[in-house]
């Protein structure tokens, strides 16, 4: 482990703490060697993801000191304390509840038994939600070749979660488990100007989540999807972009090392913006 964090641009570390061997075995990764990897990802600054795939597989996770874990596990009950334990070791979840129907059905898994997985999934999300654990989104997606994310953010609401849960796994919790810069995931005068315009309020559908109509990278608009390529221009000279606002931008201010700065008209400064589109 340490050769290979050694070799440099590696961000963080997945390791299947539970690998599934076959339909009908799943290898537990021992706890200590589950320890040693961690450790040495921790004192190079790095993250530590698992793969559980069972109960045993999220304790080894759990036990070693492992920072997020990627998956929920249907097939599999939860421990009861799990959950509460999880939280208090500072564990993160990425619940991936798309990939549950996406991999089942590609293995001819009966309907009757998906929906008792996904149902498992739901009842595990929830749980951790109310022993107060952080959620971040994910959906495997490069595993699964399924890019669109529509169907997580209906999954996930279907487990009870809020649009403000949705968001904050999507923006706020991220920025703060990836230890991203000050005010990242935020809107607010000072934070960095990333930003995601959408088409329709997601409040009112979470599945306009995913209908995207331009992003800004460091306060300049970048992807357009219906044009498939980047704009390039400062956010404050965009034709229209002002129009799409009810608290316009007044500026994109420099801040350390360059970097754009968002600043806000208006007196609301912290919180969705939109007529027409909303701001992420």
């Amino acid at each position: 482990m340490d050769w290979i964090l050694d070799l440099g641009g590696i961000d963080a570390i997945k390791l299947f703490t539970g690998s599934v061997a076959s339909r009908q075995s799943i290898v537990v990764m021992p706890v200590e060697i589950v320890r040693a990897a961690v450790g040495a990802a921790h004192r190079r600054g790095k993250l530590v993801f698992s793969h559980p795939s069972n109960n045993a597989g999220a304790l080894a996770a759990l036990e070693g000191g492992v920072d997020v874990l990627a998956h929920t596990f249907p097939s599999g009950e939860w421990e009861r304390e799990l959950p509460r334990r999880m939280r208090e070791a500072n564990m993160a979840l990425i619940p991936t509840l798309k990939l549950w129907p996406w991999e089942l059905g590609r293995l001819g898994v009966p309907a009757s038994a998906l929906e008792r997985a996904q149902a498992n999934a739901h009842a595990q999300v929830r749980a951790f939600m109310e022993a107060g654990g952080q959620l971040l989104f994910g959906t495997d997606v490069g595993y699964m070749t399924d890019y669109d994310p529509t169907d997580e953010y209906l999954l996930l609401e279907r487990a009870g979660l809020s649009f403000p849960d949705v968001l904050s796994a999507l923006t706020t919790a991220p920025a703060r488990r990836l230890t991203a810069e000050a005010g990242a995931g935020r809107i607010a005068v000072g934070s960095p100007a990333d930003l995601v315009a959408l088409e329709r309020d997601p409040a009112a559908d979470i599945r306009a989540l995913a209908d995207v109509r331009y992003t800004i990278r460091r306060g300049r608009v970048g992807l357009r999807p219906e044009q498939g390529h980047l704009e390039g221009g400062p956010l404050r000279r965009r034709k229209g972009v002002e129009s799409l606002v009810d608290d316009p931008v007044e500026e994109i201010s420099e801040g350390r090392e360059g970097e754009p700065r968002l600043g806000l008209g208006g007196a609301r400064r912290e919180r969705t913006v939109g007529a027409g589109s909303s701001l992420f």
